[in-house]
Parts: C-alpha cells; structure tokens; sequence
C-alpha cells in the first residue's frame, strides 16, 4: 500500500516544485 501513498505524494510533489518555479 506504499506504492499507493508514493502515487498520491508524487504528483503533489510535482506541483509544489512547480508552484516554487519562479515565472518569468
């Protein structure tokens, strides 16, 4: 059932390093 926690962190972590990516 790991697997299923590391499925669900990782697109988050995904979207937090995005959200933390400056945009210019």
């Amino acid at each position: 059932k790991r697997i299923a926690l590391l499925r669900g962190i990782q697109p988050a972590a995904e979207v937090v390093v995005e959200y933390h990516r400056p945009e210019q």
